[in-house]
């Protein structure tokens, strides 16, 4: 079972040495023994992984309303891959980690199927697990708010902060259906994911646009930079002890990413920007030569009027016009060479990820929830067999929790606490070797060669051919549709229309009849798709004058950035 392995590899295993092996139905009913005494002591292990987190809220003097409070860490699975589009998996799981202890404090499943329920067996003659009958989708929402509910009773403790992935149906779900301290949750968007999605949005800008590809384009390394850019800003600002400054600075860097990328490092960090470190080290080195060939020159008058000459020498714009400065942090000014429209497209996407900032400043990651969706496809093998018809794939997840909470000695820890006896020298060696190992290999990868050939390995050149694409899977894995962020204060959303409009919808006499000259093309043109996006076009004005109040306006709005039909676009095209 912890091999990911069933009735058939045991048996076509075993049947190499020659050992008969126990009949489907024995290992059916021995699987399920096992099972319900890994949930037993997963279940203890939780608790005392509980009141370690209690212990460590306490000394920290972390509390809400007089509880102790602490961050966990969210994600789900499922029990086959979506490969985005199929999202019907018969099973899910879910579970929650504190993120002090790195230990599971939750763990659910829900089953939609039950194999002796669809051949009609009556329920009070098997062990039904079926316990789910809505969408494979709303698995993960409906077991994360669970464990929150059950937080306070079981462990005596308040999950006023999480950190998750993009889904916002479990933050929104969280806030509206937790009981009395619900709203005091703080969602950390996991830094991963982010950058992420990111990038997915870069991979599908290139696709969207084949004018894009090629030199002097969005190349793969290109978008791979600028990704790195990012996620290199977020980790160092989340260094930094003022945090307020520190998140001033990850927007700026966050928005200069593109500058930096394309070569005009005028506004670069000299923490992150080797161009920018080496114009400052000489600036200062010239500063220097200056003051001391003034001060023993100049008379007392001179050095009372005397200017700062480091300001003086220095090549940046923001010290010869502020407001120019403001314009690049903002993305108004494009550097030389570089196609305005993608360089607009890229600055949009980003846009984005700057109003993420407040939320990536913690550099906070799904990482230990990750690994055990690793260790827990190992239980299962990989997602390849279907384990979801009689409990099989619960017991599975329940053995991928002890090997979390009890780590890689999980096995014979566990033999200890059910025989209170000791395992047999070969189960504890073969276990020791696996640790040793396991020791071996994290230290290595934390040495500098293996880190820098891990950076190298991200360079290295793909076959990005269709072919490729479809046979590895590669997928745009773009925004989250669900995706959930805090919604901006009234003031605030004023200002961003009132920029909007000025900056992408009004237009001049003049510019309207170059745009007018340069899209008669209609689909056949980037620009003419890239304008319909930043309006509400005639077309559309109809159906939002009619829409009635009990219609949804958010599936209004996705509408609204949709292109014409394929019947209508020849019509337009030549009228």
């Amino acid at each position: 079972m912890s091999t990911g392995g069933g009735h058939s590899k045991l048996q076509e295993t075993m049947s190499v040495v020659g050992v008969p092996v126990m009949s489907k139905t024995s290992f059916i009913s021995t699987e399920r023994a096992i099972g319900e005494v890994w949930e037993q002591q997963l279940r203890e292990t939780m608790l005392e992984a509980g009141r370690e987190e209690k212990q460590l809220a306490i000394e920290k003097g972390n509390y809400h309303e007089g509880v102790p409070a602490i961050t966990v860490i969210v994600d789900g699975g499922w029990s086959k891959r979506s490969h985005k589009h199929s999202y019907n998996a018969k099973s899910g799981v879910a579970i929650i980690i504190g993120k002090e202890t790195g230990k599971l404090l939750f763990i659910g499943v829900r089953n939609k199927f039950c194999y002796a329920c669809s051949r009609q067996i009556p329920k009070d003659k098997h062990d039904c697990f079926k316990n789910w009958n809505k969408s494979s989708s709303e698995m993960e929402t409906d077991i994360i708010l669970q464990g929150f509910i059950e937080a306070e009773n079981v462990h005596g403790l308040r999950y006023t902060s999480f950190v998750g992935d993009g889904d916002g149906s479990v933050y929104s779900t969280l806030l509206q259906c937790v009981p009395e301290w619900g709203h005091a949750i703080n969602k950390v968007e996991c830094a991963n994911h982010a950058c992420k999605c990111y990038r997915g949005a870069l991979e599908k800008l290139v696709k969207e646009h084949a004018s894009y590809k090629g030199s002097g384009g969005l190349t793969l390394k290109l978008r791979k930079r600028l990704v790195s850019s990012a996620r290199c800003a977020i980790r160092m600002r989340s260094t930094e002890k003022d945090r307020n400054k520190a998140l001033e600075s990850l927007k700026k860097d966050i928005i200069n990413g593109p500058h930096h990328c394309f070569g005009n490092h005028s506004n670069c960090s000299p923490d992150f920007c080797t161009t920018a470190r080496d114009r400052l080290t000489q600036q200062s080195f010239q500063a220097e030569i200056i003051t001391v060939t003034s001060s023993t020159c100049m008379t007392e008058e001179e050095k009372e009027n005397e200017v700062d000459q480091g300001t003086m020498w220095s090549d940046t714009l923001e010290d010869d016009n502020p407001s120019v400065e403001k314009d690049i942090r903002q993305g108004e000014l494009i550097p030389q060479n570089v196609d305005p429209k993608m360089f607009h497209d890229i600055q949009v996407i980003l846009a984005r990820l700057v109003g993420k900032a407040h939320q990536l400043i913690g550099n906070a990651t799904t990482n230990l929830a990750e690994c055990w969706m690793h260790i827990r496809s190992k239980f299962d093998g990989g997602k390849v067999i279907n384990r979801s018809q009689s409990g099989s794939w619960d017991h599975r997840c329940m053995g991928a929790g002890l090997r979390q909470n009890l780590g890689p000695e999980w096995g014979p820890d566990v033999w200890r606490r059910v025989t209170q006896a000791s395992p047999n020298k070969v189960f504890t060696d073969v276990t020791a070797s696996i640790t040793n190992s396991l020791a071996k290999d994290k230290k290595r990868k934390a040495t500098g060669p293996a880190k820098e050939q891990r950076r190298k390995s991200k360079y290295l050149k793909l076959d990005d051919t269709p072919a490729a694409r479809k046979a590895y899977d590669r997928h745009d894995d773009g925004i989250s549709p669900d995706d959930t962020t805090a919604d901006v204060s009234p003031a605030q959303l004023q200002i961003m229309v009132e920029s909007y409009y000025e900056r992408r919808v009004k237009v001049s006499e003049k510019r309207v009849k170059e745009i007018e000259g340069s899209t008669r093309e209609q689909s056949d043109s980037d620009q003419w798709r890239q304008e319909r996006r930043q309006r509400i076009t005639a077309s559309k004005v109809g159906s939002i004058a009619k829409m009635r109040e009990t219609t949804k306006k958010s599936k209004k709005l996705k509408k609204y950035c949709t292109l014409l039909s394929e019947a209508m676009r020849p019509h337009g095209t030549d009228h």
